[in-house]
């Protein structure tokens, strides 16, 4: 595969999941306005990366997944541009209002604004801050006890609520559907607030 070279270091850094779909082309979605996201999703559109840490929408999946996360965060309808995923369930996304990146968590509710751009996300955060803005280490533990790749629409989500008293640590977590997880977080959310 080609690296594109803007994203040379995080390519370089994280395995891509061979079964990755990579195609663009074809669908109906348009491609989200993410200064960035063309150049990587050419290759790697649908990818996962090191084992499912971390995965690359695509345009259709951007479309599936702006408005599902607006059930939480709806402070940024008309505003963002979902463009990946982690093993967590969290959703990073575009606000091209801001021009910024966030990193939504579904299970505390929780909205962060990343110190960085699209390029700067990959490159440096997810390569020299991992455990910051993936919790590789973390993921790693996972995998120890559950080897293997961990599928596309999949996270290791809350077993129990931290909404409701669930503790946020890795024995409270089990791998789940991740839409299904964030239709439950949002229901939750919805009742707590």
């Amino acid at each position: 595969m080609n690296i594109p070279s803007p994203f040379e270091r995080f390519i370089k850094h994280y395995t891509v999941i061979e079964s990755c779909k990579t195609t663009m082309a074809g669908g109906t979605a348009a491609v989200p306005d993410v200064p960035g996201y063309t150049e990587l999703a050419d290759q790697f559109a649908g990818c996962s990366f090191y084992h499912g840490l971390y995965r690359l929408f695509t345009a259709e999946d951007v479309e599936k997944w702006t408005p599902l996360v607006l059930g939480i965060f709806g402070q940024f309808k008309g505003k963002i541009n979902c463009f990946a995923s982690n093993w967590m369930g969290y959703i990073y996304a575009w606000d091209y209002t801001e021009q910024c990146v966030w990193m939504l968590d579904p299970g505390f509710g929780e909205a962060m604004k990343m110190p960085c751009d699209f390029y700067q996300l990959h490159n440096e955060e997810f390569v020299d801050y991992a455990d910051d803005s993936l919790e590789k280490s973390h993921f790693d533990q996972c995998q120890q006890s559950n080897p293997g790749e961990l599928d596309n629409n999949a996270c290791y989500g809350y077993i129990v609520s931290p909404f409701l008293g669930g503790e946020d640590e890795l024995a409270n977590r089990e791998i789940t559907d991740m839409e299904v997880y964030w239709s439950i977080c949002a229901d939750i959310y919805t009742q707590v607030q």
